[in-house]
């Protein structure tokens, strides 16, 4: 692998043996630093191979001898996913004149054991020490998550400790520190405090996508929430969090693959939300095809590995498979950017979006993997560049996100206010389209049925007194012309009611008076009729209105056995509107024919006459009657420029 090659190159550049050499400790070395590489020993460790097991008295003399490889500076230890046991060491040399504790530890989550063999001067050894996720807490010297092994230094004296670590399968990334006991307790709190700021955001993140992909049942937000949650296991891996929840004889079997199969489905989930935040159709792009097959090939493979890994291979045996992992999770990362480079045409503002969002992110997600891979050994903090790019990548998809969605927002309340425009301006045609089609047939009616009824009425009579004249007997002539008479009063009345030639000219109160004399006749349902003096109308205004009054007095008369029915009109306090109610005391419109979609013609022309005169409709109606109120606005050219009465009409 390259990984090895490159540290046999790093062998052979060492001309014959290196003794090591020993880190100092200073009077100064104890003093607090912000920055994270002042504990770190950078260029005094050394590791070894070890092809067959030794003793720790073997190794110490190989360490001694110059045998070990030393890891350059400012490096760490990175051979990729490896099976086999290294041995590191160590020497440290107090040079002050005081004593000193101190924590030499690794930093890698994924040491299934590590063990720690403390000599002095002479190669005798002090005291051992195991760690690792494979040894419990409570049976660590120390009982905190990171791999620490305690030494005391006495003034002017000096340490050798060696390590041997077993990776089983895990990844090899592994760097050395030396820190004092309290400072290096303070930073695990912090960093473990740190991490829990940080995965309890994502977590909140998490949650909210999910419930807005149940909300909107958008696909976008069900991606977004899948790849942050693989980001949080991925964070809570790198300090070891699922100890304190998961057993552990559970987290031994799990810890190893833990992580890639997390980073693998990351990073597929991370491209999936790109390709559908750019809502490439599956029918018209073959890009799209092809990165979901590619996808689901990915998940499918993730699956198999998660079934081997469970029932059939051993921790040893899956580095392979965590290789190819990260080696698609690299690819994926590649695919991404190049989605957001491919749409920069069509869509350059969303492309600058997702290019903002995605670009960090898809960097430190590869290189935290080709570090993992065992590509470079320069990079101790690999971890940071993937957790700061996921963390900036979802601050941006939020704002994104809630940009895009008050964008929505807006946009479909234009389009609402569009569409209630177009249906008023439909209703209104209709209204126009039913009065101009009333005028026709009036017109017709009166002018050629019209006509020729009277012709024929005149020419009966002609006949009538013809035949008197004759005979005197015109009894069935008599009938004949009394059925004519009544036609033509027929014809006279259905064309006045189609289109009244007088409403342009009389007033409101005398149309609905007049309407209420008419419907008295029946003596079934006593009607009585509250008009105010309410200011001249439009002729629009007036007819719907008229027309409305007209055709709820008719719906009482038909179908509500209403024995006494009502009609008020009159303007509102304020003078800006128009107040119709009717109401009755009949047995109510039915409950399914209001909130259903049975709605006869009658009510759909109300609400469309209603809507044309961009007024409110309100309809209450149960078993002891019915309620109808409308509200209509005054004509705004005449309302306030004319304010005389309807009731003293200007002659």
């Amino acid at each position: 692998m390259v990984f090895q090659v490159l540290f046999c190159l790093v062998t052979l550049l060492q001309l014959g043996k290196e003794k090591p050499v020993p880190h100092i400790l200073l009077n100064d070395e104890l003093k607090d630093s912000a920055n994270v590489f002042h504990d770190m020993l950078f260029g005094t460790v050394y590791f070894f191979e070890e092809k067959s097991p030794l003793t720790f008295e073997e190794v110490y003399e190989k360490f001694s001898s110059g045998d070990f490889i030393k890891i350059p500076r400012h490096a760490k230890f990175n051979m990729g996913y490896i099976g086999a046991d290294y041995w590191f060491g160590v020497t440290v040399e107090n040079m002050s004149g005081s004593p000193k504790i101190m924590d030499l530890g690794v930093y890698n989550s994924s040491i299934y054991q590590v063990n720690f063999f403390g000599f002095n001067e002479e190669g005798r050894l002090l005291e051992t020490d195991s760690a690792g996720y494979a040894i419990p807490g409570n049976k660590r010297k120390l009982n905190h998550r990171n791999d620490v092994f305690q030494l005391y230094f006495p003034a002017k004296s000096k340490r050798t400790i060696l390590s041997k670590i077993n990776f089983n399968g895990g990844k090899s990334g592994t760097t050395f520190f030396l820190g004092d006991y309290q400072k290096n307790n303070r930073d695990s709190g912090w960093r473990a405090f740190l991490i829990g700021i940080i995965s309890g955001r994502l977590y909140t993140v998490v949650v909210l996508a999910f419930l807005v992909f149940l909300f909107f049942n958008k696909r976008v937000y069900i991606f977004l929430s899948a790849y942050v949650f693989f980001g949080i296991i991925i964070l809570l891996e790198s300090d070891r969090q699922f100890l304190d929840f998961i057993e552990l004889k559970n987290y031994i079997r799990m810890g190893p693959w833990l992580t890639p199969i997390s980073v693998l489905l990351l990073t597929v989930f991370a491209l999936l939300f790109t390709q559908e935040l750019f809502s490439i159709n599956s029918k018209r792009s073959i890009t799209a095809i092809w990165i979901r097959l590619f996808a689901v090939l990915q998940l499918t493979y993730a699956g198999i590995c998660l079934l081997l890994f469970f029932y059939f291979l051993q921790p040893k045996e899956m580095p392979i498979f965590y290789i190819i992992c990260h080696y698609l999770g690299v690819v994926n990362m590649v695919i991404l950017l190049a989605v957001c480079l491919l749409q920069i045409k069509k869509t350059p503002g969303l492309t600058a979006f997702a290019l903002s969002a995605n670009l960090l992110l898809a960097i430190g997600a590869i290189v935290y993997l080709i570090t993992r891979l065992g590509y470079t050994q320069i990079l101790p903090l690999d971890l940071g560049f993937l957790i700061y790019g996921l963390t900036f990548n979802v601050l941006i998809i939020i704002i994104g996100l809630v940009y895009q969605f008050f964008s929505s927002q807006k946009e479909r309340l234009r389009l609402v206010m569009e569409q209630s425009q177009i249906e008023q301006q439909m209703a209104r045609l209709i209204i126009e389209a039913q009065d101009h089609e009333r005028q026709r047939i009036a017109k017709d009616l009166h002018d050629d049925l019209g006509s020729n009824l009277a012709m024929i009425k005149l020419r009966m009579e002609l006949m009538m007194e013809h035949q008197q004249l004759l005979n005197g007997n015109n009894q069935s002539l008599e009938e004949i012309h009394q059925m004519l008479d009544g036609a033509c009063k027929d014809l006279r009345y259905i064309s006045h009611e189609l289109m009244p030639a007088d409403l342009s000219t009389k007033v409101m109160r005398t149309m609905v008076e007049e309407l209420v004399e008419k419907l008295s006749v029946q003596r079934k349902v006593a009607i009585h009729a509250l008009v105010e003096d309410i200011p001249i109308l439009s002729v629009d205004t007036k007819v719907n209105l008229f027309r409305i009054i007209k055709e709820l007095m008719n719906n009482i008369l038909k179908h509500a056995q209403a024995t006494q029915a009502t009609i008020r009109l009159a303007q509102s306090s304020d003078g800006n509107h128009i107040t119709l109610e009717i109401s009755d005391n009949g047995k109510g419109i039915p409950k399914e024919v209001l909130e259903g979609n049975s709605k006869g013609m009658g009510l759909k022309n109300l609400e469309k006459r209603v809507e044309y005169l961009k007024g409110k409709l309100s309809i209450k109606s149960n078993r002891l009657g019915t309620r109808i109120l409308v509200t209509v606005p005054m004509n705004p050219q005449l309302s306030g420029a004319y304010l005389q009465s309807e009731s003293q009409p200007k002659v």
